[in-house]
């Protein structure tokens, strides 16, 4: 060997140690990829993780606030759920309460009472019936008060009189489509002390309703009118009539009996006909 070869040369074991003294072999290729794709992930981790809270970021505060409401929304559920509990607890001393004063005993009682009852006759329907016919028959008539009773002592002469009167004052009133009566008839025995009611008979419901219409809104009418009641509508007529003084006497003064739909009640003063009431008072 030269003197050059022989400076540079080394065993086999010196050439596989390092300047130190420690060994050095050759590096294995698969731990360095190993450790290469550790680094590679560990980025890609941090990248993912750091992109993940970028985008959650925004929802943060969003997802916060309906926890809040939700939260909220429990709490007042629950608040309901005690009162409702409360109320319960309250229903149930309150038939423990009902219970305990025999209450099942007095709703027997009570039940014996209705089944021991009798049946419902037919007495009020009938009645009904009737009630209902009389109002359709009167439904033609007119009351006509003040009309001079005539001084003949005949009763057809008298009655022709009092037609012949009414028709006379129809034609005044209708002078264009005169409503003429059919007939008369006086209510009640001839007095001196007073003059007798006139019932008139008219064709049919309507001319009757057009009388009553006219002759009612008509304040500088001659002769009073009203409809042909029947015994029921007169009491109930009586009654508002009671009632309507006991209310004035109450403190109530502003008030009236006018027709609402052929119907007379008891309303203010200031209602005005075009509210559907009739300026003119039911008929003594």
């Amino acid at each position: 060997m030269s003197k050059a070869v022989r400076s540079s040369w080394r065993c086999v074991d010196c050439r596989g140690a390092t300047r130190d003294g420690s060994p050095s072999g050759p590096k294995d290729p698969t731990s360095q990829n190993d450790a290469f794709l550790q680094s590679i992930f560990l980025k890609m981790n941090e990248q993912i993780a750091q992109t993940i809270r970028q985008e959650l970021h925004p929802f943060k505060e969003e997802i916060t606030q309906k926890l809040t409401a939700m939260q909220t929304s429990i709490d007042s559920c629950s608040d309901q759920y005690m009162s409702l509990s409360g109320e319960l607890a309250s229903l149930r001393e309150e038939l423990l309460s009902l219970k305990s004063d025999n209450l099942q005993a007095r709703v027997k009682t009570l039940e014996d009472k209705f089944s021991a009852a009798p049946p419902p006759s037919g007495v009020d329907e009938e009645a009904l019936f009737s009630e209902i016919e009389d109002r359709r028959r009167r439904s033609q008539n007119v009351l006509f008060f003040n009309v001079p009773e005539s001084s003949s002592p005949n009763p057809s002469i008298a009655a022709s009189e009092d037609l012949s009167q009414v028709n006379n004052y129809m034609a005044s009133v209708f002078p264009v489509d005169p409503v003429l009566a059919q007939r008369g008839l006086r209510l009640g025995k001839r007095s001196e002390a007073h003059i007798r009611p006139l019932k008139i008979v008219f064709p049919n419901s309507s001319a009757a309703t057009r009388v009553l219409s006219t002759l009612r809104s008509n304040k500088s009418a001659v002769f009073p009118v009203s409809d042909d009641k029947t015994l029921r509508q007169r009491d109930f007529l009586n009654r508002l009539r009671t009632e309507l003084t006991q209310r004035k006497e109450n403190g109530e003064p502003h008030l009236t009996i006018r027709y609402v739909s052929g119907v007379p009640r008891i309303v203010p003063a200031t209602h005005q006909k075009n509210e559907g009431h009739s300026n003119h008072p039911p008929a003594p």
